[in-house]
């Protein structure tokens, strides 16, 4: 299944055509969107559940090494662990439709120790893993505005830090 949404070539004109280096993902179905293959610049970077190379023509002439090569490794439950030191925490606070964010000190949830996500109040868990390093702990922080009350988000890239 292929998805095209108001296509935009480089110079944002929104002509594709053919020739035209494109960046796409396929997907099973638009309701588990598992990634099938992502193909960036016209050249498949990603496809039966592996990445090929982090290498791929800009051009019909040149190779450059992209700096957008994931090196992370998997991490574990426990990398996610916060630790309550008996003091109030800072919470990223969002706003629908604003990139713009507050900051909240806030009394966290605990339990057996640890500070955990508190759906009801709507504060969960934010971590930031580093692309560029293996085995490096992520930054875990909590952020409020979302609404989650189970499950997961996942993003590949994030405007404030790039990781």
């Amino acid at each position: 299944m292929y998805l095209e949404f108001r296509v935009l070539n480089r110079t944002g004109t929104g002509l594709l055509r053919k020739g035209d280096p494109a960046d796409f993902i396929k997907v099973s179905d638009l309701i588990d969107f598992h990634v099938l293959e992502t193909v960036i610049d016209g050249y498949t970077v990603f496809k039966n559940g592996h990445g090929t190379d982090c290498l791929y023509k800009v051009n019909s002439t040149t190779e450059e090494n992209t700096p957008n090569c994931f090196r992370a490794t998997p991490i574990s439950a426990q990398s996610l662990e916060v630790k309550y030191n008996g003091t109030d925490i800072k919470v990223i606070q969002t706003t629908e439709g604003s990139l713009f964010t507050k900051q909240s000190i806030v009394k966290p949830a605990v339990s057996n120790g640890l500070i955990v996500s508190d759906t009801k109040r709507d504060i969960l868990k934010i971590a930031v893993l580093n692309r560029y390093q293996p085995n490096i702990q992520p930054a875990v922080g909590f952020i409020y505005g979302f609404g989650l009350k189970s499950g997961a988000l996942a993003s590949t890239i994030a405007h404030d830090s790039h990781n």
